[in-house]
């Protein structure tokens, strides 16, 4: 297997080098800028890994949570044009990480752990010390929120969901549920692992097929070359992994 850490350094010192690219793209906002994700966990996968990066403002706040997803879409536009097509940029402001979790697709809250726990500081300001940590109440009512509201998303979004996607989102009712339970925020493959040794008799069956899956996607290239006709099927099986979580008594206490 590649080895993470040698990677996932290069990785960070690769997205630190275009900096100035987003700078642009921020009109003279003051700023900070993390990796998460798989370069702060320290497994990190060059050619399968997307590099997570985390721009914080910290200007006096004039954006709507709307205008900073955009924001975010276009700096990882801009990203991909300049040769960085794995570059996945999201945008926040810090009033909404210092405070009560904001409401969002994929939750404020374990983001805000994130930072806390594995963020790696590349630019600017180092601000986690005006993020609060979120309880376990807390982390548990956003796990059982996104569940819920991304099993009930329609088909059409699902079916819009690209094959680069549907390993992260198998892997993420794991996640949520691992969350829920601990109050922890971990890696995909150790949230699959425990989800695969410890729920296999509960998680439906397709679902626990394909969450395997996504689990082998870390150790093998050939595995990721998903056919598209079996895109469906992973994509239901997500769906499907998402609303069991979202029912788990211990996510839906």
């Amino acid at each position: 297997m590649e080895s993470a850490t040698d990677d996932g350094a290069a990785a960070a010192y690769r997205a630190a080098g275009i900096v100035l690219d987003l700078d642009r793209g921020l009109d003279g906002r003051a700023w900070s800028l993390y990796a998460l994700g798989s370069i702060g966990y320290g497994n990190y996968l060059a050619g399968w890994s997307d590099i997570d990066l985390d721009v914080v403002i910290t200007s006096p706040r004039t954006e709507t949570r709307e205008d900073l997803v955009r924001l975010g879409e276009q700096l990882s536009e801009a990203a991909h044009t300049a040769g960085h097509p794995d570059i996945d940029v999201k945008c926040f402001h810090i009033d909404e990480l210092g405070g009560a979790p904001v409401p969002t697709l994929y939750g404020v809250a374990n983001r805000q752990v994130m930072f806390l726990d594995s963020a790696v500081h590349l630019h600017g300001l180092d601000i986690r010390d005006r993020i609060p940590r979120p309880t376990h109440n807390v982390l548990r009512a956003e796990a059982h929120r996104i569940a819920t509201a991304l099993a009930e998303m329609d088909l059409q979004w699902w079916d819009t969901r690209p094959l680069d996607d549907l390993a992260a989102l198998l892997a993420l009712p794991a996640r949520l549920l691992y969350t829920a339970r601990t109050g922890e925020v971990v890696d995909k493959k150790r949230a699959l692992e425990c989800l695969l040794n410890e729920d296999a008799k509960g998680l439906p069956a397709d679902s626990w097929a394909w969450c395997s899956w996504a689990l082998a996607c870390r150790f093998s290239p050939a595995v990721r070359r998903l056919p598209e006709q079996h895109g469906g099927q992973a994509r239901a099986a997500a769906r499907a992994a998402l609303k069991w979580v979202a029912a788990h008594p211990e996510v839906a206490a």
